[in-house]
């Protein structure tokens, strides 16, 4: 399956698929589907908001500074409003995953990063170096680490699943302020679901 946006391409492989098999840990190419998908569909192409491929932000954390900025000043990050970009915790370019996924959130107008951790903080060294790295890409030097306390995963295997509906909720909230909280909008998500509702987009969008 492959999809083409913004003259950028995702591409699903039957392995990416197979992670969302039950209990398996969700890939990045799963929810770089996703978050392309929230670009275009939910967010209409929104240039204020965007949702970095994983694949993009593991990059970011591997290499240096000054060649970040150089790869990376087509994104134009810092003309945007919000940035969601998604943690890994791999920070070895030579192997292949990770074993935890959390989600960053950048507002523009307040300088405040927001980490969403459904592992409690098990994030928390890899996602402090990245926001360290970006806010020097962004040109940022007084911005605020928020850790919000948010729902957490029932299994070892949901936490791909949680940041992609978070980043969902987070896009949302951002086009209107006033949704739900996260909780209730996970707990209407039904996460349980989500597997199963992703293979039948994936299928939806091939057919289009």
């Amino acid at each position: 399956y492959q999809r083409r946006v913004h003259g950028d391409a995702v591409t699903l492989h039957s392995e990416d698929i197979e992670t969302l098999g039950p209990r398996q840990w969700v890939g990045d190419g799963i929810i770089a589907f996703y978050f392309q998908y929230l670009s275009t569909d939910l967010l209409q192409n929104n240039p204020s908001v965007f949702l970095m491929p994983p694949s993009i932000a593991f990059l970011l954390s591997i290499l240096d500074l000054e060649q970040c900025r150089a790869d990376f000043s087509s994104l134009r990050l810092s003309e945007r409003e919000l940035l969601l970009v998604p943690v890994n915790n791999n920070t070895d370019s030579n192997v292949v995953g990770g074993s935890h996924w959390s989600l960053l959130a950048f507002t523009k107008s307040e300088k405040t990063w927001e980490v969403y951790d459904s592992l409690n903080r098990c994030n928390q060294p890899v996602a402090q170096a990245l926001v360290t790295k970006l806010d020097a890409i962004l040109g940022v030097t007084d911005s605020k680490l928020i850790h919000v306390a948010a729902p957490q995963q029932s299994n070892s295997s949901d936490c791909g699943l949680h940041v992609m509906a978070t980043a969902e909720w987070r896009a949302g909230r951002f086009m209107a302020p006033d949704s739900a909280p996260l909780d209730a909008f996970l707990e209407r998500y039904e996460l349980a679901g989500f597997r199963q509702r992703l293979q039948s987009l994936i299928l939806q969008k091939t057919l289009e």
